[in-house]
């Protein structure tokens, strides 16, 4: 009996330890969720209280400053001046569907229309017309991410083409790639891409489009999840149906992405995110020149 006793005593109390440290694991979870979720409102906070200064200031409607290491080729689109060629008599689809919303999504995104670029990509610049009557095979190259908040681990990109009457081909992503410390800026990170190219096929160049892309980071609520960090657009084409290739660095705005504010050319309710800055490329698949060499972000331009 005595013995029996012992027993007892001894389960009950490995029982009450092993409740003590599930309550301890639960504790300690819910406090990195509470401080996660703490930090990504507090960084919105942040966003919003300078856009409200930049447009005190008269700055609202300018987008984010040149990135220090995206190199001297990168264009910088004014304000609405990569949309002012078009000219929408018809009313384009409205906002992307929900697999590029803002909605909570899970992580693994499985991207479909995404190409591989054969060899490295590189960084020098070429414009010229093409044939209006012509299908064309286009790739776009997402290179880099900077200006990205410093508590951003992991983010990706998702991109889709859109008609003014409805979307063109499958959405493509480039799954989870890791943020890392901006030599330039260490103040916040940067996202280097690797054979993140996106194949566009059978291009109609009569038809004006736009590619929208949305950047993503993991849900501080949903540990599977993801939310928009931001989005911007790229206009394939100009007035005189020339393509717009070679090298761009897009501002990202806050808010859902909208295919009609992009055909648009822009609209004086976005908010552009201070100093977040996606740079891409744009050309056609057999353009060498374009794609031929990888960009280094790693030295600051002369």
């Amino acid at each position: 009996y005595k013995e029996l006793s012992g027993m007892r005593v001894e389960i009950e109390k490995i029982l009450q330890e092993q409740r003590l440290e599930k309550i301890k694991r639960g504790f300690e979870r819910k406090k990195i969720l509470d401080d996660r979720q703490f930090n990504h409102r507090e960084w919105l906070d942040n966003q919003k209280r300078a856009v409200i200064d930049g447009r005190m200031m008269g700055m609202g409607s300018m987008p984010p400053e040149y990135p220090a290491g995206a190199g001297p080729n990168y264009l910088q689109p004014a304000y609405g001046g990569r949309g002012q060629n078009q000219a929408p008599s018809m009313k384009p689809s409205s906002g992307l569907p929900d697999t590029l919303s803002n909605r909570t999504r899970p992580n693994e995104f499985a991207p479909q229309g995404q190409g591989n670029l054969p060899g490295e990509m590189g960084q020098s610049i070429q414009t010229g017309s093409i044939e209006p009557d012509d299908k064309i095979d286009l790739i776009i190259q997402a290179d880099a991410l900077f200006g990205v908040p410093k508590e951003t681990r992991v983010v990706q990109v998702v991109q889709k083409t859109f008609l003014k009457r409805g979307d063109f081909g499958e959405p493509g992503g480039t799954g989870n790639v890791p943020a890392e410390t901006d030599n330039n800026n260490p103040t916040v990170n940067r996202v280097l891409f690797e054979n993140a190219g996106f194949l566009i096929e059978g291009i109609n160049t009569k038809k004006d489009m736009v590619t929208i892309f949305e950047v993503q980071i993991p849900d501080p609520n949903q540990p599977a999840g993801s939310i928009a960090l931001g989005w911007t657009w790229l206009t394939l084409f100009d007035m005189y149906r020339n393509l717009q290739k070679g090298q761009w660095a897009l501002p990202l705005y806050l808010g859902t992405t909208n295919s009609d504010v992009a055909f648009r050319g822009g609209d004086k309710k976005l908010k552009p995110i201070p100093g977040l800055v996606m740079c891409l490329r744009l050309g056609h698949v057999d353009d060498n020149n374009l794609f031929a060499n990888k960009v280094n972000f790693n030295t600051r331009p002369q």
